[in-house]
């Protein structure tokens, strides 16, 4: 089954919103008027975002590098035990929307860069369950007080 997907395409003087799922099409003209095409299966999906390459090459551009995918709604999670020194919770994701993470233990633990430490990081509380979501698509490290489970889940 496919995620939904968005696509925007700069063809000419128009924008042109792709938002394909699997039952409708919706296309917006520069003037944001909606255009549905019906029974959007993953086959026609494909042959949309082929056409709409087409379209942009057809419309004097070199290549279609103007289109831009938007992720939908994939999710990722996991566990890992963060010492004293700087350890990687979870590495760069570019399609990254969302990460939110807690700690499993009443332990300080501080957040940021490689290198990160309790003292430089942002740091969460000494309590077990403290945790905070952030828009990123960086790598984040970690370093607690004392070694800690960090539970992190990711949307991409």
């Amino acid at each position: 089954m496919r995620s939904t997907l968005k696509l925007l395409a700069l063809v000419g003087a128009s924008l042109l919103a792709l938002e394909p799922t699997l039952a409708t099409v919706t296309v917006k003209d520069a003037s944001g008027s909606n255009v549905t095409l019906d029974n959007a299966t993953a086959a026609k999906q494909d042959a949309i975002i082929a056409a709409l390459g087409s379209l942009v090459t057809a419309a004097s551009d070199p290549t279609p590098s103007n289109i831009t995918v938007v992720p939908g709604a994939n999710v990722a999670t996991g566990q890992v035990t963060i010492g004293t020194s700087s350890t990687l919770l979870v590495a760069s994701r570019a399609l990254r929307k969302k990460l939110t993470f807690i700690v499993g233990a009443s332990n300080v633990c501080a957040f940021g860069n490689t290198g990160v430490t309790t003292s430089t990081g942002f740091p969460l509380p000494a309590t077990a369950g403290a945790g905070m979501t952030i828009d990123t698509t960086a790598a984040i490290y970690a370093a607690c007080a004392s070694s800690t489970t960090v539970s992190y889940i990711e949307t991409y």
